[in-house]
């Protein structure tokens, strides 16, 4: 059987279009003129749906003539299938890379044909001057041909001219800057969920470069967004960055391309994840919008479906700013789009969030009970919502117990980053000290027992670590003393 070979394997891969393509990929003289190969492929085209069951023996019997079965001739065949293979997939990268011209223009000019190359050149240039999406594709392109006109010029007309060679030199910077900001962005992001340590090289000299040169570098809207997107992350103590990252998305998406926009939604959006849990009421309205961005857009959806943990975020965000009427609405007409393998846990930990925001909290309960999640994220949530509902309902006994358990769990994961978890602890430790100092309020003077609440809340004002739902803690604890 060759069920599980790699050339199997790799043909699965393949939709139907691009199996029969790969066919005339096989079967034309120019990039094959094995015959073997050819009645290779024909086998298996005729036989897809039935590919496992295929025997060396049988592919031998189809392909060669003589009686005397030799696997390794078999074998052979199939890796030099495979090589087609490998080289039909770079030459469908390369049609769809859109430097396909770039070759022609080079190749007239290697060849001497000056005419040619001044024709297809000058096509060049005004097919890239005339793209909306100024990316990094865009520089790369304009680079490369100001780089073969100032070879054209110097070295077959025998003349020189600076404006070529600096025009390339300026889109090839833009070029790199782009992509140093967008990988800076992507890292930093990674280190912010997983905690992931990544060596950001020449970050800071270049950050230096562009403030020292801003008049011409924030002309360029990919570099100005990328730009507040890492001072977003370097310095989330200074929130104008990140309102002045939603405005420009707002404003000026619509001029950038599908994956760049896409980048800067998930990148914006888990960066208002994280400024929420330090500032709820400052960020959350604001990241808010970027979801509905994002929707209008249609990012919500990949292949027609949505991610469970998008699904999530945006039902938590819409419940703590009280939409819970939009956020049933949201659950009702998504559920569908869903993993079929996760789509009742989702909904049922999402209807759980819903009634606990409504303050159903034993209806809340009773789903947080019946759903069963492996992700951690999922986990955590679900503890912390159940501790906020042992909260509300007075169970501190249960509350302290539960505190307990949910320390040591914290201890144990391994899959979330360090300052999660540092802020998760906070939260824990200094919800288990409000318990403690409610569960013996009865011990306690009316008058003793509100200085040491009072002292708890400035203990939480003056602390410099990040505490996860701060604003839950001091709202409840404003309660406590007024009370």
């Amino acid at each position: 059987m060759i069920k599980n070979t790699k050339l199997v394997e790799c043909l699965k891969a393949l939709n139907s279009k691009e199996l029969r393509n790969f066919g005339d990929f096989v079967h034309s003289p120019f990039f094959n003129k094995h015959k073997e190969t050819m009645v290779l492929f024909d086998f298996f085209y005729q036989k897809q749906g039935s590919w496992d069951t295929i025997t060396k023996t049988e592919i031998y019997a189809v392909v060669f003539s003589d009686d005397r079965y030799q696997e390794g001739k078999v074998n052979d065949l199939m890796s030099y299938l495979m090589v087609l293979l490998n080289k039909y997939l770079g030459q469908m990268a390369y049609e769809k890379s859109g430097y396909e011209s770039f070759f022609m223009v080079e190749g007239a000019m290697e060849r001497n044909m000056r005419r040619l190359f001044q024709i297809n050149s000058k096509k060049e240039r005004k097919k890239i001057e005339k793209s909306s999406e100024k990316d990094d594709a865009y520089y790369l392109k304009l680079s490369e041909i100001d780089r073969l006109n100032d070879y054209n010029i110097s070295t077959i007309d025998k003349r020189h001219s600076p404006v070529f060679l600096e025009n390339s030199e300026r889109a090839l910077e833009i070029w790199f800057i782009l992509r140093k900001l967008r990988s800076a962005c992507d890292m930093l992001n990674r280190k912010m969920i997983y905690d992931y340590d990544y060596d950001l090289g020449i970050l800071n000299h270049l950050l230096t470069y562009l403030k020292e040169r801003w008049d011409y570098f924030g002309e360029i809207l990919l570099i100005r967004i990328y730009y507040e997107i890492l001072t977003a992350f370097l310095t989330p103590q200074e929130p104008e960055h990140f309102f002045k990252l939603v405005d420009l998305i707002e404003k000026d998406r619509d001029k950038c391309n599908q994956s760049d926009t896409l980048l800067m939604f998930d990148l914006a959006i888990n960066l208002g994840i994280n400024l929420i849990n330090m500032d709820e009421k400052m960020y959350g309205e604001t990241t808010f919008k970027l979801y509905l961005l994002a929707m209008e857009d249609g990012f919500h959806l990949d292949n027609q479906e949505i991610h469970h943990m998008w699904f999530k975020n945006i039902i938590t965000l819409a419940c703590k700013l009280k939409y819970f009427e939009w956020a049933k609405d949201f659950m009702d007409t998504n559920r569908g789009f869903l993993s079929p393998e996760i789509r009742n846990n989702a909904y049922n930990f999402n209807l759980g969030q819903l009634y606990y925001y409504q303050q159903n909290y034993n209806e809340a309960l009773e789903l947080l009970n019946k759903v069963n999640f492996e992700n951690v994220f999922y986990q955590m949530n679900a503890k912390i919502m159940q501790i906020k509902i042992f909260f509300n309902l007075k169970e501190y006994g249960v509350l302290l117990s539960f505190l307990e358990s949910f320390r040591l769990y914290l201890i144990r994961i391994k899959k979330v980053s360090s300052s999660r978890i540092k802020m998760t602890q906070n939260f824990v430790k200094y919800t288990r000290k409000f318990v403690f100092l409610l569960k013996s309020a009865p011990l306690h003077k009316r008058k003793n027992f509100q200085k040491k609440l009072q002292k708890l809340k400035e203990e939480l004002l003056e602390t410099q670590s990040p505490i996860l739902t701060k604003e839950w803690l001091m709202e409840n604890l404003d309660k406590a003393i007024t009370g």
